[in-house]
């Protein structure tokens, strides 16, 4: 997105999107451990932006993409159901 960024109005959206993303990471963080919380944001983020870049933006898209990107899915659900939350 950052790419198609020419205008105000596109550079706030940018920003707000930036800035709710971390959020609710710092929001995550109070609650599972910092790796996994980490590592599911990183996760989500890359099949996040790759969806838009696809449905969006006009991008090629493979099998073996998407076979990866299903892994990682995996990858970020069993992550998330194997930790516990910490209570504070």
């Amino acid at each position: 997105m950052l790419k198609y960024a020419e205008s105000v109005t596109m550079w706030g959206l940018v920003v707000i999107l930036i800035m709710s993303s971390f959020l609710l990471l710092i929001k995550a963080y109070k609650v599972i451990p910092v790796g996994i919380a980490y590592a599911v944001f990183v996760g989500l983020g890359t099949i996040g932006t790759y969806a838009v870049s696809v449905a969006f933006l006009g991008e090629t898209i493979s099998i073996w993409q998407v076979i990866f990107l299903v892994l990682l899915l995996i990858g970020i659900i069993g992550l998330k159901l194997t930790t516990k939350e910490e209570s504070k």
